[in-house]
């Protein structure tokens, strides 16, 4: 069999998950679904708090030399 052809089945078969390339044991996590939920919010609510602070930095004071002049009747 050519090479090409054996790396094509090589690749099927780990997606497939018939005969792993390798170990993907490194990649899954032992942690509980209740840690990773957790970790989960505590990444959304430091991207919030990010935002909020950001958002405060960028606001800039009206003047009042900005401001059109009032009609007066």
């Amino acid at each position: 069999m050519k090479k090409s052809a054996k790396h094509f089945f090589s690749a099927m078969g780990s997606i497939l998950d018939l005969c792993p390339a390798g170990s993907y044991s490194e990649y899954h996590s032992n942690a509980t679904d209740i840690d990773l939920i957790n970790s989960d919010w505590v990444k959304v609510g430091s991207y919030v708090r990010d935002a909020v602070t950001d958002n405060e930095q960028k606001k800039i004071p009206k003047k009042a030399s900005n401001r059109r002049p009032e009609k007066s009747c």
